[in-house]
């Protein structure tokens, strides 16, 4: 039977149909949509930027940040002298710390140190009282041998042996300038009735030459002048003798008197030594339980100074934020070495402060100021760049809320290193690999 030849355009009847009938609506709407679809997401990804950031932890500081109050020795907290938040001057008790010694009979032992080193004679010791008994623990030895030295200084300046002679002696003087004063009248009066018996004795030789008395009235008025200059002698030895015995007496009584002064100024350089040495210990005893105040400010107590409270040595108890200066504010950053080529300084940042939720309150938005030059390494050998971020003097949100500056009030930051949109990163990506390739 013959083979049947079945007409080639049978078999493209199919093909042909299907080229020739055109396209449905719903066939032009989907590609419609589609190339809408991407012209939007292109347009998205040109506008949309996805920025990198570097994160990092920091807190608020300033050029004088909080200075912390740090106790010296292990110890129980007796009595806090101020509040929380109150302002302090450089060098006022802050907290005290129970120890041997009570506060109390220290602060007695330093009033009678202060009076001690204002007494300007020695008489005026006898107005100073030791106080006495008193409990100093560590200052207590010292403080046994100031009061050995002081009582002996009260016995010197209380003998009265020293000072009786002295009095006699200012009563023999006394009577001795009387005596003087009497031989000085006696030989006044000698002097004149000299000068008259001088006149006598002239008249009778003159009257002798001219035979008008005998020879024996001139003899006798001259032995009456011989007689008169010779009381006058006699009188001008009392007066000789009167000086040099008040010259005795007085040298005596300075000998008495330096003796007695040598022995009260070897006892009062004795006690000078004693009160040096317990100022001194006094000093290294409010140092060791008394916490100080090192410079003055706004006082801020740790939560866990409170009365009774056990702390160690070495333990921050409270802080001083310094006033009276305007200081300039900034973040101190710590950022990781990881990725920190990638910043400058000038780059964007932005702050999310602790506290203060960002959704709520809003971020602050700075820039970066400076890095360090070199890392630095923490305790666990991690290396770390500090960064820092200038704060105005006014901290307020992309909110247009107001945070206040308090030292020490973490954060985290994000330093903006490239603000790019999706479109470039893309294509960035895209031209990468092409070079790559290349090569």
């Amino acid at each position: 039977m013959p083979r049947q030849h079945t007409p080639q355009s049978a078999f493209n009847q199919p093909i042909q149909d299907i080229i020739a009938t055109p396209p449905g609506c719903l066939l032009h709407s989907g590609l419609t949509i589609l190339a809408i679809v991407v012209v939007v997401a292109i347009t998205l990804a040109a506008f949309i930027r996805y920025p990198d950031k570097i994160r990092a932890k920091g807190i608020m500081t300033s050029q004088s940040p909080p200075i912390d109050q740090i106790a010296k020795s292990n110890g129980i907290i007796e009595a806090m002298f101020v509040s929380h938040g109150a302002v302090v001057k450089a060098g006022e008790p802050i907290v005290y710390l129970q120890n041997p010694a009570k506060r109390q009979d220290v602060e007695k032992l330093k009033d009678f140190l202060a009076a001690y080193t204002k007494v300007i004679t020695p008489a005026d010791y006898l107005q100073l009282t030791l106080p006495m008994p008193l409990q100093l623990g560590e200052l207590q030895s010292r403080y046994a041998s100031l009061e050995l030295a002081f009582q002996e200084l009260l016995l010197l300046l209380r003998q009265s042996g020293t000072a009786q002679q002295i009095n006699t002696l200012k009563n023999e003087l006394e009577k001795t300038d009387q005596l003087y004063e009497v031989l000085q009248k006696e030989r006044d009066l000698a002097e004149k009735e000299l000068e008259v018996i001088r006149l006598n004795y002239e008249r009778s030789k003159k009257l002798q030459q001219e035979k008008v008395v005998s020879d024996l009235e001139a003899e006798k008025a001259a032995a009456t002048l011989l007689t008169y200059e010779k009381q006058l002698n006699n009188l001008e030895n009392g007066l000789i003798q009167n000086r040099i015995r008040k010259e005795q007496l007085q040298l005596e009584m300075l000998q008495l008197d330096e003796g007695r002064s040598e022995a009260i100024n070897a006892q009062r350089f004795v006690i000078e030594e004693r009160v040096h040495q317990l100022l001194q210990g006094i000093a290294t005893w409010e140092e060791t339980w008394l916490v100080q105040a090192s410079v003055g400010g706004v006082l801020s107590f740790k939560s866990s100074t409170v009365l009774n409270q056990y702390v160690t040595a070495n333990q921050a108890l409270a802080s001083i934020i310094p006033e009276g200066q305007a200081y300039e504010h900034f973040v101190r950053v710590v950022a990781a070495e990881t990725g920190i080529g990638k910043i400058q300084p000038g780059d964007k940042t932005i702050l999310k402060i602790d506290g203060y939720p960002y959704k709520e309150y809003g971020t602050v938005i700075s820039y970066l100021k400076s890095i360090s030059l070199l890392p630095e390494q923490d305790q666990e050998g991690n290396s770390f760049y500090e960064l820092t971020i200038p704060l105005p003097d006014t901290i307020t949100t992309n909110y247009g809320k107001s945070i206040p500056f308090r030292p020490n009030t973490g954060l985290s930051a994000e330093v903006i290193t490239d603000d790019q949109s999706l479109l470039q990163r893309i294509l960035y990506q895209f031209l990468n690999l092409i070079n790559n390739n290349i090569k």
